[in-house]
């Protein structure tokens, strides 16, 4: 019933803006988690048992009853460490999947050489954009095919909900790509038919807060009234999540007489190498302009870097939960032997042998990972759904193409699974180190 609501809550509309709906399906999905543990420790003891018993003898016989015998503690001991695992495994293929939906976008995105913004002194701060006469003078620098002024400025719609109207040279995009649209058309001709007709091109954020998607119209309020504008087509962006329309530059520069620009992107001509024209362009600019200019290479560097700095803390989180959830599963067992000293005393009674009974503990601590384990796919199943197919498009607009890192996963699923069963060391010490005779005398 749990899974079947958390179904129905993941195909729910976003509540004012928030995945209130998705975060609400994660909930139902570890509830039902928790509440499958019991039923998955009694499949797993009574189906593992005759293999058990025929591969590893008594030990392993010994191990399945002990481990479906303790079905309350144990449950929780495998709940708790598939929900740790299921929570690491989603955010490996979360992590994995937006990296490399980004690695293309900026491939596919970044055609120009150079990049270029203003910059205070020695630092990379911005001080505010390019003055107007900056693009001539970019434009006049020998090696330099082409520039492409980006202008971006904030704007609000009747409700007041805040997005981006932007401005480029439709004629480079016409010529050297670099829009992805999300329909898969050539972004180069689709260009060059938006800026004859006075079309316009819609972030994918944009298209989906607003609901404006290719064919419909999008309304402005310019210096010169309100005006509409067809959308030509919806492309991917992951800069901006409040949504942008972009706009011709001729275009804008009729309607809002703007002419500053946000940053500049430079065609270099065939034959020019981009590091020697940065170097051309930042000594004929010193004295009238502080630039700051980036390569492509550079930038996509940096990017990547900016990327792997921001979700490292993940890795660290996600080593915590996993060390804290074995550290469940030692205490889970622990307490068990202690309960079971009894039952150990009278095993070694009527003949068990201490390392007999130390490998049944190992084995019952090797069930409650590969019982965590089996649960965890399941889980990150469900999780990395929750998280890039519908918690990720309600809050930032972006849909993320899903990678599945086998190698990464795998190994953390074996490194969980064989820490698990060293955490079964100390309580099959407890269990072999139990007195026969004082375990016969309090019987």
């Amino acid at each position: 019933a749990a899974l079947l609501l958390a179904a129905l809550l993941s195909r729910a509309a976003p509540i004012a803006g928030f995945p209130f709906p998705g975060f609400a399906a994660v909930a139902l999905v570890v509830a039902a988690l928790a509440l499958s543990a019991p039923i998955l420790v009694r499949l797993v003891s009574r189906g593992a048992a005759p293999l058990l018993a025929r591969l590893l003898g008594p030990p392993g016989r010994l191990a399945a009853g002990f481990f479906g015998g303790a079905l309350a503690r144990n449950a929780i001991a495998v709940a708790a460490m598939a929900m740790a695992l299921g929570m690491t495994l989603a955010m490996i293929v979360t992590v994995a999947s937006l990296r490399e939906t980004l690695r293309v976008w900026v491939e596919s995105t970044l055609r120009s050489d150079l990049w270029i913004k203003a910059q205070a002194g020695r630092g990379r701060g911005l001080v505010g954009d390019l003055p107007s006469d900056v693009i001539p003078f970019l434009a006049a620098v020998p090696g330099v095919e082409a520039v492409d002024p980006f202008r971006a400025r904030d704007a609000v719609d009747s409700a007041g909900r805040p997005f981006t109207i932007g401005s480029g040279d439709f004629r480079i995009v016409a010529r050297a790509g670099g829009v992805p649209l999300l329909d898969g058309r050539d972004p180069r001709s689709v260009a060059r038919e938006a800026r004859e007709r006075d079309e316009a091109l819609v972030s994918e954020p944009y298209a989906r807060r607003f609901g404006a998607g290719k064919g419909e119209a999008v309304v402005l309020s310019t210096p010169k009234g309100s005006r509409s504008f067809r959308v030509a087509g919806v492309y991917r962006d992951y800069s901006n999540d409040r949504g942008t329309v972009m706009l011709d530059r001729d275009l804008y520069l009729s309607l809002f007489d703007d002419p500053r620009a946000t940053s500049a992107a430079i065609l270099a001509a065939p034959g020019t190498d981009p590091e020697e024209l940065r170097r051309r362009i930042l000594k004929l600019a010193a004295g009238r302009y502080a630039l700051s200019i980036t390569t492509n290479r550079e930038l996509r560097r940096d990017i990547l870097a900016i990327f792997d700095r921001t979700f490292a803390v993940a890795r660290g989180l996600e080593a915590i939960a996993i060390g804290v959830a074995i550290l469940g599963i030692a205490n889970a067992l622990t307490a068990s032997a202690v309960e079971r000293r009894r039952a150990f005393g009278l095993l070694a009674a009527v003949g068990a042998a201490r390392v007999q009974i130390r490998r049944s503990v190992l084995i019952e601590a090797g069930l409650t990972g590969a019982a965590a384990t089996a649960a965890a796919v399941g889980a990150a199943a469900a999780f990395s759904y929750l998280l890039l197919a519908v918690i990720n498009p309600q809050s930032f607009g972006w849909t993320v193409a899903v990678t599945v890192p086998a190698g990464r996963l795998a190994a953390a699923a074996l490194a969980v699974f064989g820490a698990s069963v060293l955490a079964g060391i100390f309580p099959g010490s407890i269990a072999s180190g139990v007195s026969p005779a004082s375990a016969l005398q309090e019987e």
